[in-house]
Protein backbone atom coordinates (compact mmCIF):
# COMPACT_ATOMS: atom_id res chain seq x y z
CA UNK A 1 0.00 0.00 0.00
CA UNK A 2 1.45 3.61 -0.54
CA UNK A 3 1.14 6.64 1.75
CA UNK A 4 -0.42 9.62 0.54
CA UNK A 5 1.66 11.84 -2.27
CA UNK A 6 4.29 9.10 -2.74
CA UNK A 7 5.26 7.91 -5.94
CA UNK A 8 5.68 3.88 -6.91
CA UNK A 9 7.54 2.44 -9.91
CA UNK A 10 5.03 2.02 -12.68
CA UNK A 11 2.20 3.41 -10.83
CA UNK A 12 1.35 7.24 -10.19
CA UNK A 13 0.02 8.20 -6.95
CA UNK A 14 0.87 11.55 -6.56
CA UNK A 15 -0.06 14.06 -8.91
CA UNK A 16 1.88 16.64 -6.99
CA UNK A 17 4.12 19.33 -8.52
CA UNK A 18 7.83 20.07 -7.44
CA UNK A 19 8.37 22.64 -4.66
CA UNK A 20 9.68 25.63 -5.83
CA UNK A 21 9.67 29.42 -6.38
CA UNK A 22 7.43 30.12 -9.57
CA UNK A 23 9.22 30.16 -12.58
CA UNK A 24 8.83 31.16 -16.12
CA UNK A 25 7.79 28.70 -18.53
CA UNK A 26 11.00 29.88 -20.58
CA UNK A 27 12.95 28.95 -17.58
CA UNK A 28 11.88 24.71 -17.95
CA UNK A 29 14.55 23.34 -19.55
CA UNK A 30 13.85 19.35 -18.66
CA UNK A 31 11.02 16.91 -19.16
CA UNK A 32 10.49 14.02 -17.32
CA UNK A 33 8.45 11.50 -19.54
CA UNK A 34 6.75 8.18 -18.02
CA UNK A 35 5.77 6.02 -20.37
CA UNK A 36 2.26 4.68 -20.02
CA UNK A 37 1.34 7.67 -17.78
CA UNK A 38 1.26 11.24 -19.96
CA UNK A 39 -0.33 12.93 -16.20
CA UNK A 40 2.89 12.14 -14.76
CA UNK A 41 5.10 14.44 -17.00
CA UNK A 42 6.79 16.93 -14.79
CA UNK A 43 8.99 19.82 -15.86
CA UNK A 44 12.34 21.27 -14.10
CA UNK A 45 15.05 23.58 -14.77
CA UNK A 46 18.13 23.63 -15.37
CA UNK A 47 18.87 23.94 -11.91
CA UNK A 48 16.76 21.33 -10.34
CA UNK A 49 18.76 18.71 -13.11
CA UNK A 50 19.41 16.38 -9.73
CA UNK A 51 15.43 16.62 -8.79
CA UNK A 52 14.34 15.62 -12.49
CA UNK A 53 16.88 12.48 -12.37
CA UNK A 54 15.68 11.57 -9.15
CA UNK A 55 11.86 11.56 -10.01
CA UNK A 56 12.58 10.12 -13.11
CA UNK A 57 14.44 7.01 -10.71
CA UNK A 58 11.43 6.85 -9.08
CA UNK A 59 8.30 6.34 -11.51
CA UNK A 60 10.57 4.64 -14.24
CA UNK A 61 10.79 7.82 -16.59
CA UNK A 62 13.26 9.54 -18.04
CA UNK A 63 14.80 13.21 -18.43
CA UNK A 64 14.78 14.39 -21.87
CA UNK A 65 16.02 18.39 -22.92
CA UNK A 66 13.17 20.68 -24.17
CA UNK A 67 14.13 22.16 -26.98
Amino acid sequence: MTEPGQVVRGTIASSERPKRAKVSAKDLTLIVRVPGHPAAVQAFTGNERTAAQRYADEVGGTVEPLL
